[in-house]
């Protein structure tokens, strides 16, 4: 019978440690895919066969993150913020441990900004305040995630039906987008702009129209990569 003070984690050596959370942060991954495209179920179901693995606090934090997706994928506000909480419980356990190489550090801020996101998919009341705060203390360095940002507060705005200041957050991140040149932040800015146009629009909304219109054409000029703006 082991001691017990002899842990878990304690247990496994170092190399097989290590080997273990690649795989936890590679089905984590896989799991995200999942969920985005609304296959909340599947997403849950790759989760839940890492369980036996035993899991550093960064590959647990990592997991209850992409079950926090999973849950949003399937509209589970109750489920998604219960594993965000969980997450960020995890998430000041894991100072320690090597990062995924892929899906970021796994401290407080990476749950914050992993709550934002979720907040806005599901049209949460907290959103904004969420999103207000990330922009307040993400600098302008972080071009990428600005333009996130940006564009998640217009969505929210969007769905709050302030029309104006929607449109004119997501022109920022249009205009943000042309340095980063991002194709996949270009495909979100799109699917915002078809929410405010079923809005029936306006003088802003217009402006926005042409503004993504002269973005498109740019990103076809000669000499440009395909990728886009």
């Amino acid at each position: 019978m082991p001691d017990a003070g002899f842990t878990h984690e304690e247990s496994r050596g170092p190399t097989q440690g290590r080997a273990q959370d690649l795989y936890v942060f590679a089905m984590c991954g896989v799991a995200y895919m999942h969920a985005r495209n609304h296959d909340g179920d599947l997403a849950l179901s790759l989760l839940h066969q890492l369980a036996p693995l035993a899991r550093s606090p960064a590959a647990q934090c990592y997991v209850a993150v992409y079950r926090a997706h999973a849950f949003a994928g399937l509209r589970d506000h109750s489920d998604a913020f219960l594993a965000l909480d969980e997450a960020a419980a995890l998430s000041s356990q894991a100072h320690n441990d090597a990062p995924s190489p892929w899906l970021g550090v796994p401290d407080a801020m990476f749950v914050q900004r992993q709550r934002a996101m979720i907040a806005t998919e599901l049209g949460s009341s907290e959103a904004l305040g969420l999103l207000s705060t990330l922009a307040e203390q993400t600098p302008d360095l972080f071009q990428r995630y600005r333009v996130t940002l940006l564009n998640d507060q217009a969505l929210t705005y969007a769905r709050l039906g302030d029309v104006e200041q929607s449109a004119h957050l997501l022109a920022e991140a249009v205009r943000r987008n042309r340095q980063v040149r991002s194709a996949e932040k270009a495909a979100r800015i799109q699917a915002v702009q078809r929410v405010l146009t079923c809005t029936g629009g306006g003088s802003a909304v217009k402006v926005l129209d042409e503004s993504l219109d002269a973005a498109e054409g740019t990103a076809s000029s000669p000499g440009l990569p395909a990728d886009g703006w």
